[in-house]
């Protein structure tokens, strides 16, 4: 509407309707359809459409398909994750909360293998509007600083020195990854 259209104001309150609207398709749809309904005559005419040009909304039919992945802990989800397409990711935290109302299962899931604290990291995240690439380099961020200390104490099997070594190497990798970071 902003942008092919130019019609500034009418693109501001569907983009409210579309964030205020419970989330799910008929309510998104309705909304939608009443900011459309309210524009006035005269900028309706302003910016017609070609005959041909009618708005249609689209339909979808969702379809499962299994990959095969199992994961019996948050731990193990959370590695499959890391390792699944932006596709995965759309899918789990944002596409599912248009099926059923409340929490995604992946979300529900992780709460009741006993991690809070991940469901709601993921939650969050997916309910932040940012796109999929960020809501999964954010949380893929945060999942593994959280797990950096656990990784540092498990680093060492064997003898000290090697535990020792491994221990520099982590905290090594630590400092040049904050150093890459800061760096304009």
């Amino acid at each position: 509407m902003r942008g092919v259209v130019q019609d500034f104001a009418t693109a501001e309150r569907l983009a409210f309707a579309v964030q205020s609207a419970e989330c799910d398709v008929e309510h998104v749809r309705a909304s939608i359809v009443r900011v459309l309904e309210e524009v006035p005559a005269r900028t309706r005419t302003d910016h017609a459409a070609p005959p041909d040009g009618a708005l249609e909304l689209l339909r979808f039919d969702a379809v499962q398909v299994p990959t095969g992945l199992v994961a019996h802990d948050p731990e193990e989800m959370m590695d499959l994750l890391a390792r699944s397409d932006r596709t995965t990711w759309f899918h789990h935290l944002i596409e599912e909360d248009w099926f059923r109302p409340g929490p995604a299962p992946i979300i529900e899931w992780m709460r009741a293998a006993g991690d809070h604290r991940l469901g709601e990291l993921l939650e969050r995240e997916g309910m932040s509007g940012r796109s999929v690439d960020q809501i999964r380099a954010r949380a893929l961020g945060r999942w593994r600083r959280s797990r950096l200390g656990t990784r540092v104490m498990q680093a060492g099997e064997g003898d000290a020195d090697s535990r020792r070594e491994e221990t520099r190497e982590a905290a090594g990798k630590l400092a040049r990854r904050l150093v890459r970071k800061a760096r304009p």
